[in-house]
């Protein structure tokens, strides 16, 4: 059931949804590790739910310096299809709230459609897309907007302490919204989004955002990456590009270390930053 658009937003049930994943891409094979939901009506919190799954693949290297989340930590965690049910029931009836929604929505839909159960019908806001149109920060990592709204970041990239910390950010957001707009209706919300975020096609590659914007905005980043052979090294580079070949993703960039352009597999990428110019 969808909600009518002309509801105020102090009556709308937002549920903060984020997942952590195995590493980037579905198509390639990554799976949901862990999933955090939180809902609140009027910025105060009436239910949660949070768990683990068993993603029966490997947690990459590079997902693991992310999350921190091992293969043992999933070992006896339920499946994603054992916890179906219980998702749509939280979400009945609730605008979902995630930032880069099409990530989060590119995996649970890949594995939904591995199941051949439909896709839900909520409306979906995604909060990186209002910073981007309404807002001018350095960066738009989720970590780095909250640190520049001066929000306690104290244990990112787990599903619940980011669902968490985009609720903070979507708060104060609206708050800037009914400042400026005088936004006071979902229907508004919707039109500031420019409409609701729809599952992406099956396979369609989701970027994280710092490495998006860089190569749409000619940006430098700072990497840390892990070779072939496990030794860790810290770049300065400027993307370019990005190559899907077989069974993984890479970005071309220069990269000022060598100076010179060369191409680094998604999965080996440990952390990115945005280099301030």
């Amino acid at each position: 059931m969808r909600l009518s658009e002309d509801l105020p937003l102090n009556k709308v049930p937002f549920v903060f949804l984020d997942v952590e994943t195995t590493g980037l891409h579905p198509h390639y094979g990554d799976r949901i590790c862990e999933i955090g939901l939180l809902k609140v009506v009027s910025n105060r919190t009436s239910d949660s739910y949070h768990t683990l799954i068993n993603p029966y693949v490997p947690i990459s290297i590079g997902a693991f310096m992310v999350n921190r989340i091992t293969s043992d930590m999933v070992k006896y965690a339920p499946a994603f299809s054992e916890v179906t049910d219980k998702f749509f029931k939280f979400i009945e009836n609730s605008v979902i709230v995630a930032h880069n929604a099409p990530f989060d929505l590119n995996f649970i839909g890949s594995q939904l459609n591995g199941l051949r159960m439909k896709f839900p019908k909520n409306i979906v806001i995604d909060t990186l897309t209002l910073a981007r149109t309404y807002f001018q920060f350095p960066s738009n990592s989720l970590s780095n907007i909250a640190s520049h709204l001066g929000i306690n970041v104290v244990h990112s990239h787990r599903a619940m302490e980011d669902a968490i910390l985009t609720r903070k950010i979507f708060y104060m957001f609206l708050k800037e919204f009914k400042r400026k707009y005088n936004l006071d209706t979902l229907y508004q919300l919707l039109e500031f989004n420019g409409g609701t975020v729809v599952f992406p096609t099956y396979g369609e590659l989701i970027l994280p955002p710092e490495v998006e914007e860089a190569i749409k905005w000619d940006r430098k980043l700072k990497i840390r990456y892990m070779s072939e052979d496990g030794k860790h090294t810290v770049r300065t580079i400027k993307p370019i590009e990005i190559a899907p070949h077989k069974d993984y993703t890479y970005l071309v960039a220069h990269c000022f270390l060598r100076e010179q352009r060369r191409t680094f597999r998604m999965d080996r990428i440990l952390s990115i930053k945005v280099v301030k110019e």
